[in-house]
């Protein structure tokens, strides 16, 4: 039995037409494209979903996509299915709902459709013999997997003051016992903590620095004390598989050197050495890795929401974001701005704190200090932009071989919620730990 057979031909009746309503009005008035918060997810029909996912594709590449623009786009992509007349009935229809509505329809149909599946799900589930608390914990991750779009609520400031004042009594009640509170997530790192008070939620923090300068070891590093504190980290390790990133994780948490994991060198000490740092790491129930490639934005996001209060996020790692994909047809700037445009915006609807790590431009390796500066954000300035504070790391060692290799400086380019600083770290290059 089909989604449709189960809501009925009113259901599907009124989604399509709520759909060609949509994608006729932005087509007939493409500025309206803005007003309209909608996936090709929420098209289930497929000639107006090829049409809609066509118009974002136009949208993110700067074009304006008119009728003939999207009709000569999808014939070129091979959906002959879809022409000039199709685009022109979809123009011509008489619209009975406003734009604002057909949206709402959408969203209530997608919300509708991913529960009935989620139920769908569960019962499959229960005929294979799931069955107690196994069976009532899958359906419950089921539904929480449904993707609810909220509407955005006004609070008055005089809400948001008394709900503030209330706070600050509480922290500084916290404080006259010795308590030590900070707003942002502790990193870890004494130095960068006490002087810009840990990563600060609701916004993206950029890690800056050229190739092999340690950004995965620096995020993997507030990974482990993130976790440890048993707060959630979702980890999207876009260049290690699974594997690796688990070898590394294990070598920084035993000592032992990650060389000799890899290939399997180990003492008699390294393996009692071994065994404590994979079973501490194993113990961190609320570390997420996702190593899948040719993800986008979209999907991170999608991702991490679906997880969101069940792991107790507090940070998401996207180690890196010249490695996230965008839609077809879009140029790698494009393909970042989109990225940081997500990010930032999941970031502050969800008061989590996005961790970006970012390649630094080869003009670092012209310039006689060569300590990336905010501009030398690889491929895009909405990087710089985007982010609200930019740390750039720098190890003197690999420029001066007579300086300490154990030294990593922690360089906060820019704050916009405190003050800039150099922080200091040590730098072990066997385990590339930092710390």
């Amino acid at each position: 039995m089909s989604i449709n057979d189960i809501l009925g031909a009113d259901h599907a009746e009124r989604t399509l037409a709520a759909q060609i309503s949509i994608v006729g009005t932005i087509l007939l008035d493409p500025e309206k494209f803005w007003e309209v918060e909608l996936t090709q997810e929420h098209f289930p029909d497929p000639a107006p979903g090829c049409v809609w996912g066509k118009i974002c594709d136009l949208v993110a590449a700067g074009q304006v996509p008119d009728g003939m623009l999207v009709a000569d786009e999808l014939q070129a992509a091979g959906v002959k299915s879809i022409d000039i007349s199709t685009i022109t009935r979809f123009m011509a229809i008489e619209h009975h709902f406003a734009l604002e509505a057909c949206v709402h329809i959408l969203k209530r149909s997608k919300i509708t459709r991913d529960t009935v599946l989620a139920a769908s799900r569960t019962l499959e589930l229960a005929r294979e013999g799931t069955a107690g608390e196994e069976l009532l914990g899958a359906a419950l991750e089921q539904i929480t997997g449904v993707d609810v779009d909220e509407k955005n609520t006004s609070v008055s400031m005089r809400s948001l003051t008394k709900t503030r004042v209330i706070e600050m009594q509480r922290r500084m009640e916290a404080r006259a016992k010795g308590e030590e509170f900070r707003e942002g997530v502790i990193t870890g790192f004494d130095e960068l903590d006490a002087a810009v008070g840990g990563l600060p939620l609701g916004v993206v923090t950029l890690v800056l620095a050229r190739p092999g300068m340690g950004k995965s070891a620096f995020a993997m590093a507030i990974a482990r004390n993130v976790s440890k504190r048993g707060e959630g980290v979702d980890v999207y390790s876009l260049e290690d598989t699974q594997g690796a990133y688990v070898d590394r994780a294990i070598s920084a948490e035993s000592g032992v050197a990650l060389s000799k994991i890899k290939t399997c060198e180990l003492t008699r000490g390294d393996l009692g050495d071994f065994a404590l740092g994979a079973d501490a790491i194993a113990n961190r129930k609320h570390w997420l890795v996702d190593d899948r490639s040719g993800v986008t934005a979209e999907e991170i996001v999608r991702s991490v929401r679906k997880t969101l209060a069940k792991n107790n996020t507090r940070v998401v790692i996207i180690d890196y974001i010249q490695k996230v994909w965008g839609q077809r047809g879009q140029d790698a700037k494009a393909v970042l701005d989109r990225a940081m445009e997500m990010f930032s915006t999941a970031a502050k609807r969800d008061n989590i704190s996005y961790l970006v790590l970012s390649q630094a431009n080869r003009e670092v390796e012209s310039r006689d200090d060569k300590r990336p500066l905010e501009k030398d954000s690889k491929g895009s300035g909405a990087l710089e932009e985007g982010s609200k504070m930019l740390i750039a790391l720098y190890r003197p060692s690999e420029y001066d071989t007579r300086l300490d290799p154990g030294i990593i400086e922690l360089i906060v380019r820019k704050n916009n919620h405190g003050p800039k600083c150099v922080a200091m770290a040590k730098w072990d290059g066997a385990r590339t730990l930092i710390y």
